[in-house]
């Protein structure tokens, strides 16, 4: 059954069934992966189900097209449950996807650089040449106008070697006391800095951005609406607060280490999506599930692991009809086609007007595998295993 699933994974092989039977024999052999396999091919069939498609008889191709109908749908029904017009210009689009968003997310409130010190690092580090682009004398007209959000996510982008060289050494100077529970900042960045930015030079075709210095997501307002955008804005805020929640809670665990400088400059350097993904065997997001169980706290009561770390409201309780995005796995393999019900890959699919052969998976590839080697990290034998590992 191992097999089955790399296949859809696409995963290197005999390294994949290896580590799989390595785990199996860990936890005592619960046949982890074989119940996930039942689990995808009988959401296969309910899926098929309900977009009206035979569960015996369906190619992965008329699956694609199926789901990709599934998402504009949504969207257009999504924009009138918030109150988007169609003839509305896309900043009014965004502003309005934006209050939604703020408003049925739940807890944005995660333990992130405090805006104090962010400010203090950019006072000693100040991004010349992005002020420049922006016409901002001095630093301070700068953090008095502009984003804290934006300031760093676009000053690593446009500043030289310089500056990125000591942006990533101001690490080592932090420490516990510079963190804090902040809430989650959620920007749209006007015309005008649209335009400064792209005479750079810069490439902003992409709409979404998050920055894990300061917890911000920044969007780029697109020049024109086009199909699927409501959904497509909702859903990539919805994600992106997940990740940030994931780095801050990769933060938070780490904090109580020494190294924990370190590992600040290795994030700098790196990225966090990089970061977490070296995380020992298993990556973050997979191993990160063994500590959502329940609450955990220090010798001095100090919140270490919190429901709150965890609380993400998912896509599919935010649209009135979204049970089918409750999972984002993938759901079968193909002959080289591979139909994936993860909402990212098919939402940006169905916006790009990809056919199947050209069809985006990458999120649902990324996500099947996080939740099988999650599901075995939170058996007792394996996490045990895992806290050895991680020590």
């Amino acid at each position: 059954m191992a097999r089955f699933i790399s296949d859809i994974l696409e995963a290197r092989e005999p390294h994949f069934s290896q580590r799989i039977a390595e785990l199996e024999k860990i936890s005592g052999k619960p046949g982890v992966d074989v119940r996930l396999v039942g689990e995808l091919i009988a959401r296969r069939r309910n899926i098929l189900k309900s977009l009206g498609l035979d569960q015996d008889d369906t190619e992965p191709n008329e699956l694609y097209h199926g789901l990709t109908q599934k998402a504009l749908s949504d969207s257009e029904n999504l924009a009138k449950q918030i109150g988007i017009d169609p003839t509305d210009k896309p900043e009014v689009a965004v502003e309005k996807a934006i209050e939604f968003t703020i408003k049925s997310a739940g807890n944005l409130q995660l333990w992130t650089l405090r805006s104090s010190t962010a400010k203090k690092q950019l006072k000693e580090n100040p991004p010349n040449k992005l002020m420049k682009v922006f016409s901002l004398r001095s630093i301070d007209s700068a953090l008095k106008r502009e984003p804290l959000s934006l300031l760093f996510t676009f000053a690593k982008k446009t500043e030289p070697k310089k500056w990125q060289e000591k942006y990533i050494s101001q690490a080592a100077k932090l420490n516990t006391t510079d963190y804090g529970y902040q809430n989650i900042e959620i920007s749209q960045v006007p015309t005008l800095r649209q335009t400064q930015l792209k005479k750079t030079g810069l490439n902003l075709s992409q709409i979404v951005y998050v920055n894990y210095d300061v917890a911000g997501i920044i969007i780029i307002t697109p020049q024109k609406r086009f199909a699927g955008d409501v959904l497509f804005l909702v859903h990539s805020m919805l994600q992106n607060i997940k990740s940030l929640k994931s780095a801050s809670l990769y933060m938070k665990i780490h904090s109580m280490e020494t190294d924990f400088s370190t590992k600040l400059e290795k994030l700098r350097k790196h990225g966090f999506s990089n970061v977490a993904r070296d995380y020992k065997s298993f990556g973050w997001n997979a191993y990160s599930k063994h500590l959502s169980g329940s609450d955990s706290r220090d010798d001095d009561g100090l919140g270490i692991v919190l429901s709150e770390d965890f609380d993400v409201v998912d896509i599919s309780q935010v649209l009135e009809d979204g049970a089918i995005w409750q999972h984002h796995y993938l759901l079968m393999p193909g002959d080289k086609s591979i139909a994936s019900c993860n909402l990212s890959d098919v939402i940006l699919n169905a916006v790009n007007q990809r056919e199947p052969d050209e069809a985006h998976y990458l999120f649902g590839q990324r996500e099947l595998s996080d939740e099988l080697f999650g599901r075995y990290a939170q058996l007792p034998n394996v996490r045990q295993h895992l806290e050895k590992e991680a020590e």
